[in-house]
């Protein structure tokens, strides 16, 4: 049986990488120029990156943001069972709400004096799963510290120092970026890994916890709800 298997697991090894590095967001839905692949894009703006940077006059957060302050207060997740400490949006999680808040026009930039036209008469991000709006009640938490305490409190996490690519924490928070690559969709929902396994068992929970610790409440294309056990069931990830 190794034997049989031992091809397709070299295969897989030599597959991944390139599958990985051959990804571009000129080939995703965050292509919002003319020619995107996606259903949202621009009538007319041909340039792809200047929906989300700018190299000249940008604001002055980190990469070169090309969006404004969106100026709004979240509705956070919360929960009984909950350890962290979620605050209100920062980081590259703000940078993505952006959009993905449905309040500002998704082709408002600062680099431009009007806004960007889109196709249909699109303004901002559409209804639906994409767009998270101000309550992120039923969302995974963003924005909160990851740290060694946290994790013993919780008992099902590893700590920081042993959390594991490809999530990755930012200055030491929890944040979209951490299990999201923005440019890059390698499976669905822009993963930051290309498997169908939930991201959360490869490199989050805690070893000795091991996969029947979750279990998929609901599942359809581009949305899953996990449900980890421990002593009290808890913590639904993104709708």
């Amino acid at each position: 049986m190794k034997k049989i298997l031992l091809p397709y697991i070299i295969l897989m090894i030599l597959w991944l990488p390139a599958m990985i590095y051959s990804q571009s967001i000129v080939t995703t839905k965050h292509n919002l120029s003319v020619q995107g692949p996606g259903d949202l894009k621009s009538s007319s703006e041909t340039e792809i990156c200047l929906f989300c940077h700018t190299p000249h006059s940008s604001r002055p957060l980190t990469p070169l943001w090309n969006r404004n302050d969106q100026g709004v207060i979240y509705t956070l997740y919360s929960s009984s069972t909950l350890q962290a400490l979620p605050g209100q949006p920062d980081g590259t999680s703000i940078l993505c709400l952006s959009c993905h808040d449905g309040t500002i026009a998704l082709g408002s930039v600062i680099s431009r004096s009007s806004v960007r036209a889109f196709q249909e008469g699109v303004t901002t991000m559409p209804a639906g799963l994409s767009n998270l709006n101000t309550n992120l009640k039923n969302d995974h938490p963003i924005s909160f510290l990851y740290t060694s305490s946290l994790a013993l409190a919780d008992g099902q996490l590893r700590p920081p120092s042993a959390i594991i690519p490809p999530v990755s924490l930012e200055k030491g928070k929890v944040q979209c970026t951490s299990c999201h690559n923005p440019h890059k969709n390698m499976i669905s929902l822009f993963w930051s890994q290309p498997l169908k396994i939930p991201i959360c068992v490869i490199a989050v929970i805690n070893g000795n916890i091991g996969r029947q610790a979750v279990t998929v409440l609901r599942q359809k294309p581009g949305m899953t709800r996990l449900l980890i056990h421990g002593p009290t069931p808890r913590h639904l990830t993104p709708r």
